[in-house]
């Protein structure tokens, strides 16, 4: 990177521009303190023609240099002042993105803002036609936000690794006393935690993220500083953020702010070694500003203790722990804070009825917010087993809601975007050190992926740093134990916890390594749950080869000598721990023949590679899922010697798959080999059982295998080689007991303890006296569809406020579905009104395609007779008791209590205690798909009509009404249309005739039928004369 000298003025610094990266370059006067005097920065000369001829010739001369190229400028300037550079280069045709240089006070940008400037620079910076320049340039004390920007700008667009490695890179182009002259506290904390934000965008994840709403209830501060002579400080905390309340206006206020009253106000000593807990219950969304001051005795003046600044969407299980090395502290007070200091924020999520509102409200409405927020909405439940849903319509845009009891008018608007009587799930607050717990803990089992265990003295600013932000970078959850936060000489629980929760552990044995009590501890540890839960342990030999660490010797046999005479009979389980883990593959770095960048790449890459092999990926979205895992858990837990079988049983689409990969996950550790068998219905058609086979003997035995010829071979082969082995199994979609008896036969084919999973839509498959456990899951209930729905939607648990009435809709549609549910909301995300209500008419005739997809799976295994039945049922028979159309299905040679026995099994029908048939939406809706496709292209065609118009057609035609079967009309006195004999004679084949007839729409002069008519009429030709000379077929709705 070099310095590109334009020309030299006489009393104006610098006097070029310095290159950052290829075609990005800084005005030099911005990284240097000659415009400064007696540590005051002095910017009289940006205010007169100097400044101009300045700016001019630096422009004058790039444009020469590069010709042919086009030039962008991002200015941070005075956020409510228009920059003099603006007048200047719009002399030269020169685009420049003015930005704010600071958030709330905090020397950093907003996450949205970073995301445009990154998403702008990038594309001009990649344009194909030319080669773009961009000019880096900040006003008054803005440098720290300059070396922020151009740091994210390297890592967005991968010029640089690492978050730490690039800020500092960019620090040292100016001077170091610059960055204490423009800014107060050390801002590097906060701005390397907005910098791994921007790191996320590389790691395949949506951006920008959605904003999160939280709430802030407490402050808890640790280890408190020394801040005044009484020995301890009287702490405050301040909040500021953009006002939830006020979207059109996003720069940072103060959102709360500890009242300067003595009621508030505690002072506490550090030799109290008290914990110091502040209440604050804020609204908080998006960017959020933390400020700590500690106030004198009068509690009038004060001075910051520390600054933290963080965006809600990242945090994870409802707490933020600032360390110390995390928090912005004044520059000059540094060594006032014990090495223990830490603050723990402490969130709860937003509850629906506090849900934040999309508009601006007054401070008078503002005051309201709480009182109105108690106000519950009864929400409408789920239509009854078989009862229609009507359209959305003019309701989903309408500025109020009105469901026959309560009406929402825009004095309520707050209770506008909430979704009452809906109480989302509130997640366990988890404490943690040094690392984030894993957001897919529930679904494995484990809070973490990976912990780091290492020394500090030798490490922490090395590799295990590198490798530590490398891995969050990836989304690797991972615990750091970070040596400088112990106190005392006994090893912590939270320690212990944590490496039995961590998937892989990763000791990085150093020279000192031995030298710490804690690193030996940790060790012990580590081997101990490699062993009980078959834990991964991946050593770096990093200054120190694998035989000084196997047999103890170098500085190893120097510290153990010491710890012999201190610690005694510990010393041998320490040594006997070293020497198993330096057996164990690792990595080799003592000969330093290669960089700490490639090696943590390769680290990495590994890592990644062990956590694809051994857990399965299981969706972020979940919901309601954790009660079953619990009830199902109880069922396999237990008596490790027996062999227990897990059998879950559903329609397609209701997450049976997604609960069973769970369940396997959180038992993994507790096996010696695993396998995971999907799809096996769908691979066994394409590639045989034999494939299937080999997978699963290949899995268990950790070595390829593929020699199985025959069903029958592979049988006797996973008899005789498996039998012995301790396994969990996870049988995905086996369809048919031939699935059964040629993957798992018998219990005896498995060593003691092992465990198997099975999922099928048949439910004969799971109630075979080899199943212990049988398991039906049932589809959502409405509170949870709509929250799932939601999470797709909108990438959050509630709707937007604009659509309330559209969410509602959706979940009644989808009956509760997950799959339709994720279908649907990922079909709607980002769309406008109009093309959802386009969209949720067409899924509700028609399921979407990855919908029926899966749907038609079962319908596919179904005979030619049992096919009819289901199809007739999604027709026409939804609802109605199953014994008036008995008959005539056993009139059609359909064989009815097979086919009704076959379609209940498979999960494609229910009959209730009252006889009457039900089906789910999504599968009625799959059944008149079918109807429509398998007919001709030309209406007369059908086999069923379910249009009132193409019914008169058809009826009318004189020829191709021979496939008709069935006929249904709703009454309309209106629309009445009368037959002859002769007409419907020519329906040869009609066997169903349904009239819905209400009171008041029924002609006066002929109430023969009463309330309604339904005829079923036999194939025998004698249907006319039972309808007599003339029957009605009036118009549909």
């Amino acid at each position: 990177m070099a310095l590109l000298w334009i020309f030299s003025y006489r009393n104006l610094p610098g006097g070029g521009v310095l290159e950052i990266s290829d075609r990005v370059y800084v005005f030099d006067y911005c990284l240097t303190r000659d415009w400064s005097f007696s540590g005051q920065i002095t910017t009289d000369w940006l205010k007169d023609d100097r400044y101009k001829f300045y700016m001019r010739g630096i422009v004058a001369k790039l444009q020469d240099q590069f010709s042919a190229a086009s030039f962008m400028v991002l200015n941070l300037g005075e956020q409510d002042n228009q920059s003099q550079m603006t007048e200047v280069l719009s002399e030269y045709d020169i685009t420049v993105m003015e930005l704010p240089q600071n958030y709330g006070g905090c020397p950093i940008l907003r996450l949205e803002n970073i995301h445009n400037f990154l998403r702008s620079a990038d594309e001009w910076l990649s344009s194909d036609t030319q080669q773009n320049v961009l000019l880096m340039h900040c006003e008054r004390g803005a440098w720290p936000v300059l070396a922020f920007t151009l740091a994210s700008l390297l890592l967005y667009r991968k010029k640089q690794d690492g978050e730490q490695k690039t800020l500092d890179m960019i620090y040292k182009k100016a001077p170091y006393e610059l960055l204490q002259l423009t800014s107060t506290l050390n801002p590097l904390p906060s701005q390397l935690r907005c910098l791994h934000y921007v790191s996320t965008q590389n790691a395949g994840l949506d951006w920008p993220p959605q904003d999160k709403a939280l709430v802030i209830n407490s402050v808890i501060l640790r280890s408190i500083p020394i801040m005044d002579a009484e020995g301890g400080c009287r702490p405050i905390v301040k909040i500021l953020g953009r006002d939830p309340f006020m979207v059109a206006d996003q720069t940072a206020k103060v959102l709360f702010s500890t009242p300067r009253r003595s009621g508030h106000v505690r002072h506490y000593k550090q030799a109290d070694g008290e914990t110091d807990k502040l209440d604050i219950h804020c609204n908080v969304q998006g960017d959020v500003v933390l400020e700590c001051m500690s106030l004198d005795a009068n509690l009038e003046h004060g001075e910051l203790m520390f600054r933290a600044m963080f965006n809600t969407v990242f945090v994870s299980d409802n707490v933020l722990k600032l360390e110390f090395d995390g928090m912005d502290v004044p520059w000059d007070r540094k060594d006032q804070y014990p090495k223990e200091f830490m603050a723990e924020i402490v969130f709860s999520q937003v509850d629906v009825t506090t849900s934040l509102v999309m508009v601006d409200l007054s401070s008078e409405e503002k005051e309201n917010l709480k009182e109105k927020s108690m106000r519950k909405i009864e929400l409408e439940e789920l239509p009854a087993e078989g009862q229609e849903v009507t359209s959305v319509g003019d309701s989903a845009s309408s500025s109020a809601i009105n469901n026959g009891t309560v009406e929402a008018t825009a004095a309520d608007v707050f209770n506008l975007v909430q979704i009452p009587g809906l109480t989302l799930p509130k997640q366990e607050k988890v404490y943690q050190q040094g690392g984030s717990p894993s957001s897919t803990s529930m679904s494995s089992g484990y809070d973490y992926d990976v912990f780091l265990s290492f020394r500090g003295a030798d490490t922490r600013s090395g590799i295990a740093n590198f490798l530590y932000t490398r891995l969050l970078g990836t989304r690797i959850h991972t615990f750091k134990d970070d040596e400088e936060l112990q106190v005392g000489e006994e090893f912590g629980p939270e320690l212990l916890k944590a490496i039995s929760q961590s998937k892989i552990v990763i000791p990085i044995f150093s020279k000192g390594y031995t030298s710490s009590k804690w690193c030996l501890n940790e060790l012990v540890q580590m081997v101990e749950c490699s062993k009980t839960r078959r834990q991964k342990i991946m050593p770096i030999f990093y200054d120190v080869t694998p035989a000084e660490v196997r047999h103890q010797i170098g500085s190893y046999e120097e510290a153990f000598l010491l710890h012999e005479e201190k610690f005694g009979v510990n010393v041998s389980k320490w040594k006997a721990a070293f020497k198993n883990v330096a057996n164990l593959n690792g990595w080799d770095n003592s000969k330093r023949n290669r960089g700490e960048g490639e090696l943590v790449d390769e680290i990495v890459k590994k890592v990644i590679d062990e956590l694809k092999t051994a857990y399965l990926l299981v969706t972020d979205c979940l919901v309601g899922v954790e009660n079953h895992v619990k009830e199902i858990n109880t069922m396999m837990c237990g008596d490790l010697e027996d062999i227990r079988i897990l059998g879950i049983h559903g329609m397609g689409g209701v997450g049976k798959t997604t609960l069973a990969k769970i369940i396997y996950n959180r038992l993994l550790h507790n096996f010696e080999a695993c396998c995971f068998l999907s799809n096996i219905k769908g691979t066994s058609e394409l590639k045989g059982m034999e494939s299937l086979q080999n997978q699963l003997i290949s899995d268990v035995l950790k070595k390829k295998w593929s020699n199985i010829n025959n069903v029958e071979e592979g049988i006797k082969i996973i008899k005789e080689r498996l039998c012995s082995k301790k396994v969990l199994l996870l049988l995905d979609d086996v369809d048919q007991m031939t699935h059964w008896d040629a993957l798992i036969g018998k219990p005896t084919w498995f060593g003691l303890g092992s465990r198997i999973i099975i999922t099928s839509r048949n439910k004969d498959i799971v109630n075979v006296p080899e199943v212990c456990y049988p398991y039906e899951l049932m589809s959502l209930n409405f509170n949870q569809s709509l929250q799932l729905f939601c999470k797709h939607a909108f990438g959050r648990d509630y709707p937007l406020d604009d659509y309330v009435a559209f969410s509602t809709e959706v979940v009644k549609s989808s009956g509760g579905l997950p799959l339709a549910l994720e279908a649907i909301g990922k079909l709607l995300l980002c769309r406008s009104k109009d093309v959802w209500d386009v969209i949720l008419k067409k899924s509700k005739q028609v399921p979407l395609s990855e919908v029926k997809q899966k749907l038609k799976i079962s319908y596919d295994a179904l005979d030619d007779c049992q096919k009819h039945i289901f199809l007739e049922i999604a027709c026409l028979f939804t609802g109605f008791d199953q014994r008036m159309v008995l008959h005539s299905w056993k009139d059609s040679n359909l064989f009815p209590e097979e086919g009704l026995e076959v379609l209940q099994k498979i999960s494609l029908i229910k009959i209730g205690e009252d006889n009457k048939l039900w089906m789910h939406n999504q599968l009625r809706g799959l059944g008149r798909d079918i109807v429509r496709r398998e007919c001709d292209k030309e209406r007369k065609k059908k086999t069923q009509l379910g249009n009132h118009a193409e019914g008169l057609d058809v009826v009318m035609e004189p020829k191709g009404t021979k496939k008709i079967e069935a006929l249904c009309r709703k009454f309309d006195a209106q629309s009445l249309y009368n037959f002859a004999n002769e007409e419907v004679e020519r329906l040869c084949n009609l066997r169903y005739v349904e009239v819905r007839v209400f009171e008041d729409d029924w002609p006066s002069t002929d109430r023969t039928y009463g309330s309604s008519a339904c005829l079923l009429l036999s194939k025998i030709g004698i249907c006319v004369c039972q309808l007599g000379r003339q029957f009605f077929l009036p118009s549909l709705q």
